[in-house]
């Protein structure tokens, strides 16, 4: 297996000798590795691919590799990863932990237990580091600004309002760090990455209430493919709640969790198509997230198939004497 190497690396670097690091005042770590092979896609991170972001260089040493590391903090335990045949990342060395990062001046609140809260959820908590290292790089309280701002956005619509008040556990939303497009219910997102963005359900307050549309599940894999719609067995309830909110607000509509594709014209044209083909999926959300669930059905005047799951809980109510 390969391993992690110090920087500058020491004379016998081709043994593994350290279990922990620390990250300077800049906020980025810098490791050297021994073992990775040339033609192989490698990485320096933690076991959730997004979670840290590594740019690899070659050293002056011809047996190791440079890594650039960003987003690292206190605790986290990285590793070497390599993609392998299947496409997924494989672990291909030991952990080593980050002592402290010297850059991160958040880590002090997080262990205390004081990150900065939203004032429309005191559960929703703040740790804007790393977003000058993102893409587009944004301040810490720009960043932390933004996701505020898209929070009361959120709160000033009914569904929006309802998902806020369902978050019942502390979360914390941290920046996203990659170049490309992606938003992750742990929560990582980079506003600035979805503000010009007309596709449907790309808008930054839309992909944020997706997220926590997942948080309030508790990434729930429930959901079926059906009819063509792809939901990969987390995605209707996060798509559908979220195209119920963009419809109120003049937005287009996404089909599915594919691509930020538009939905279909005859399902946007007629709900209850929607809703017939899709009825086994609504009642599953029905189940993941009902309060929200309940106040989707009460939405009048917009597309809206959750209101025909709202009809359809009423007579069965009716039938059970309820």
């Amino acid at each position: 297996m390969a391993h992690l190497v110090p920087n500058p690396p020491p004379v016998d670097y081709q043994k593994p000798q350290i279990t922990s690091f620390s990250i300077g005042a800049d906020g980025v770590g810098k490791l050297l590795a021994w073992g990775c092979a040339p033609g192989k896609n490698w990485r320096v991170g933690t076991d959730f691919a997004d979670e840290v972001v590594s740019d690899w260089y070659t050293s002056t040493f011809p047996d190791l590799t440079y890594f650039y590391i960003k987003g690292a903090r206190k605790g986290m335990k990285l590793a070497i990863f390599v993609v392998g045949d299947s496409g997924s990342w494989v672990r291909y060395s030991e952990y080593v932990e980050v002592d402290s990062n010297l850059g991160d001046k958040w880590a002090a609140k997080a262990a205390a237990g004081i990150l900065n809260q939203s004032s429309y959820n005191s559960h929703i908590k703040f740790y804007p580091f790393g977003a000058p290292q993102g893409n587009p790089s944004m301040s810490e309280d720009e960043w932390m600004n933004k996701i505020e701002e898209t929070l009361g956005t959120l709160n000033r619509n009914v569904i929006g309002s309802c998902v806020l008040r369902n978050i019942r556990k502390d979360i914390v939303i941290h920046p996203f760090l990659r170049p490309y497009q992606q938003a992750y219910s742990s929560v990582l997102i980079n506003p600035g990455q979805w503000v010009t963005d007309f596709r449907p359900g790309a808008r930054v307050d839309e992909v944020l209430l997706h997220e926590l549309i997942h948080v309030i599940e508790n990434n729930a894999r429930v959901y079926e493919n059906r009819y063509g719609f792809t939901f990969d067995s987390s995605d209707f309830l996060t798509v559908n709640a979220t195209n119920v909110y963009s419809c109120m607000l003049g937005r287009g509509l996404r089909k599915d969790h594919g691509p930020f594709e538009y939905l279909p014209v005859e399902h946007f044209r007629n709900p209850k198509l929607h809703w017939e083909q899709q009825s086994p999926n609504y009642w599953a959300a029905s189940g993941t997230a009902p309060d929200l669930v309940r106040v989707l059905g009460e939405v009048e005047g917009f597309w809206n198939p959750f209101s025909y799951l709202a009809q359809s809980q009423k007579i069965w109510g009716t039938l059970a004497g309820d």
